[in-house]
């Protein structure tokens, strides 16, 4: 399936990028292990992710887009794992409240991206893509 991401600013990236790394430090290095709702491989592939991004230069302001082929069960294990990890204890107690305000805005930006390559891939039923989407949403305090 195709997935596009974007247009997204090289800054939100790169500082997204860097949250995420530091999150995984510390997840490994926590006592308590990561749970059973944090996969520190899934954060790990998303900064992989996040890296790729961040190392595009923009051709025209500052705004940029990415594309490319995606297994839709692969888009499928990086956005559940995304979302599980969002909800988990372990996120909450990690992430303060500057970084939920400053990430918050990307972090929907590319789920809703990846929903829509999996609706447009007809891979998920809308209804459930729907379902996520406004979760997402909800915990975020938008609309």
């Amino acid at each position: 399936m195709l997935l596009e991401v974007g247009p997204f600013e090289v800054q939100q990236v790169r500082a997204w990028s860097k949250c995420l790394r530091r999150l995984v430090i510390e997840l490994r290095l926590s006592p308590e292990g990561t749970g059973p709702s944090v996969d520190a491989e899934v954060l790990s592939q998303w900064i992989d992710l996040a890296e790729t991004w961040a190392g595009i230069e923009p051709k025209s302001g500052e705004c940029i887009r990415w594309e490319t082929d995606m297994e839709p069960d692969q888009a499928e294990y990086l956005l559940h794992g995304l979302i599980t990890s969002l909800s988990s204890d372990f996120l909450e107690r990690a992430l303060t409240d500057q970084e939920l305000k400053a990430h918050t805005p990307f972090t929907l930006h590319v789920i809703d991206c990846f929903l829509e390559a999996l609706n447009c891939d007809g891979h998920c039923d809308r209804n459930y893509l729907e379902q996520i989407r406004s979760d997402m949403w909800m915990r975020a305090g938008t609309n």
